[in-house]
């Protein structure tokens, strides 16, 4: 089973099918790292702005009358970990307007999206790329489980030697495995750094903890 191992690890590196799709899902990552460090930078501007404004408003209440009637703009906060699963909170609003005397105002705040023209094709979290990317890596590595042995001549050749069928799925399966993990792992990394290079997170020694346990804390 080891020789079945290393044969299909081999295999996979030296795939055109294999290195394009890797190359695809690496990129995909980028994004994800580019898109939340640009978002999270706007959305530092907006927050910037609204406090601003509030303070604007703080500064011309002169009586209890005025600080019940004024309008107060309150933005909610993010958990920080929209970039792994965004959870649809790119549709929430992000604010409202508050009247101490008539409560909320309906109406106001928008979206959190930073690009209003195609809001569907900024969510780019890692569960889009894992649901989608990975499961396509997926295909292609099923695809030369098999019919890549096929094609290269040697499936006929290895079926004919006493290596029980299911050493030779499992081989195979480990070899799979080892390459979607690896392939996940330098993905998920360089989507951190480039976050961390735009200070939207911070690494430390409890986030890299919960990192390999896959336990993401509210940041």
């Amino acid at each position: 089973m080891g020789a079945i191992f290393l044969h299909q690890l081999h295999d996979n590196l030296r795939s055109l099918r294999f290195q394009v799709s890797l190359g695809v899902l690496l990129l995909f990552f980028v994004a994800n790292g580019v898109i939340y460090t640009m978002k999270t930078g706007s959305l530092t501007v907006e927050a910037a702005r609204i406090n601003t404004l509030n303070e604007e408003r703080f500064d011309r209440v002169n009586t209890v009358q005025d600080a019940a009637t004024n309008t107060y703009k309150i933005r909610s906060t993010e958990v920080g970990t929209e970039f792994i699963a965004e959870s649809g909170s790119n549709w929430f609003l992000y604010a409202m307007y508050v009247s101490p005397s008539s409560g909320s105002v309906p109406g106001f705040g928008s979206s959190r999206t930073t690009n209003h023209w195609m809001r569907r094709f900024e969510v780019v979290d890692w569960t889009v790329i894992v649901r989608y990317v990975l499961s396509f890596l997926c295909i292609v590595l099923s695809y030369n489980a098999i019919s890549g042995e096929l094609e290269r001549g040697t499936l006929h050749l290895v079926l004919a030697n006493s290596l029980p069928r299911g050493s030779f799925l499992l081989g195979k399966f480990a070899a799979h495995l080892i390459t979607l993990l690896v392939a996940t792992a330098l993905g998920s990394l360089i989507s951190l750094l480039i976050l961390v290079l735009g200070k939207v997170i911070e690494l430390d020694l409890h986030i890299w903890q919960r990192y390999v346990s896959l336990k993401w804390p509210r940041m």
